[in-house]
């Protein structure tokens, strides 16, 4: 599979969690519904098993924007989404077969930014496996 397939399944599965507004296909110039999930591949490396084979190992990024009007209620906003997301990738940790393996998910709670404006929200970094021949 493809890394585009990869992030597109991740999207995919932002979307379905309650109360996201948005997960576009492609990262947009900027976002006006609230809260928006946005992935991209952050870094990756490939690692050679065999003559003609290797494994890529790459960190999807996907982020959980809550906009930041209250403060209060935008950071329970945003903390919900921790156990929401992680119960989507243990639910499916081949991400629809587009991976070989999820290997890790990390987290971190704060300030995002896109757009040039300042959100509320989850950072997630999802380490995952492709092999390709």
């Amino acid at each position: 599979m493809a890394l585009s397939d990869v992030i597109a399944d991740v999207q995919a599965k932002a979307l379905t969690m309650s109360g996201i507004k948005a997960a576009p296909t492609e990262p947009p110039e900027a976002m006006s519904q609230f809260p928006f999930a946005v992935s991209y591949a952050r870094r990756g490396e490939m690692k050679f098993e065999s003559a003609g084979f290797a494994n890529y190992l790459h960190t999807i990024v996907c982020e959980i924007h809550c906009a930041r009007l209250i403060l209060p209620k935008a950071v329970a906003q945003a903390m919900a989404y921790i156990e929401l997301f992680a119960s989507k990738i243990l639910a499916d940790p081949k991400l629809s077969n587009t991976v070989q393996a999820v290997n890790a998910v990390r987290y971190e709670f704060g300030n995002l930014t896109w757009a040039a404006e300042t959100h509320i929200g989850i950072r997630f970094e999802i380490d995952v496996k492709l092999s390709q021949t």
